[in-house]
């Protein structure tokens, strides 16, 4: 309960999945909350973000920024801004709303934090794919024959009304409550 009670705590805002299991966590429920409304958050509208990280290899200096080819760019190679200025794009949840209840409104939330992907295949363990060329076949292990690489960023984001919002940060305000009395 202590721990939830410091994620919710957080003053510069938290993303709905740490709003959900802050909430979990603390047992939390608002009593002007739907009976189904865990069932619906499950249904909101979901999309990955990504940008992919390009780099190429110098004999002298190593990697670095490719000169042919964007930095960021989309999985097609066009250019694409860097993970953190995409930033501005969806926001994260406001936590306290007791002076601004006017910041909820429909839009889109970040749900998680940039992370490079592991999950995808040929990758190594830091998410690197390594070929001769962009144009030619990604693999896993850089070989001596491989002069560039690069990194798939996700970011997963939600779409919420502000009456969804306001339910979330409710719970979320109710299990900080609920936690406190508990230290």
């Amino acid at each position: 309960a202590a721990a939830a009670a410091a994620a919710v705590s957080k003053s510069s805002g938290m993303s709905v999945a740490e709003l959900a299991a802050a909430v979990a966590a603390a047992g939390g429920a608002c009593p002007d909350m739907p009976p189904d409304f865990a069932a619906r958050s499950e249904k909101l509208h979901r999309e990955t973000t990504e940008i992919f990280e390009n780099e190429r290899w110098y004999p002298v200096f190593g990697w670095k920024t490719p000169g042919f080819h964007p930095h960021y760019s989309t999985a097609d190679f066009k250019p694409a801004s860097k993970p953190e200025d995409l930033d501005h794009l969806c926001d994260v949840f406001p936590v306290s709303l007791k002076n601004h209840p006017e910041e909820l409104v429909d839009r889109w939330y970040w749900e998680s934090f940039w992370e490079y992907d592991t999950d995808l295949t040929k990758v190594d363990n830091c998410g690197w794919q390594y070929a001769v060329s962009f144009e030619s076949a990604f693999a896993s292990r850089r070989t001596k024959s491989h002069f560039v690489r690069r990194r798939r960023w996700t970011r997963r984001r939600v779409f919420c009304n502000a009456v969804t919002a306001l339910w979330l940060v409710q719970l979320a305000e109710d299990a900080t409550q609920r936690s406190n009395t508990l230290i």
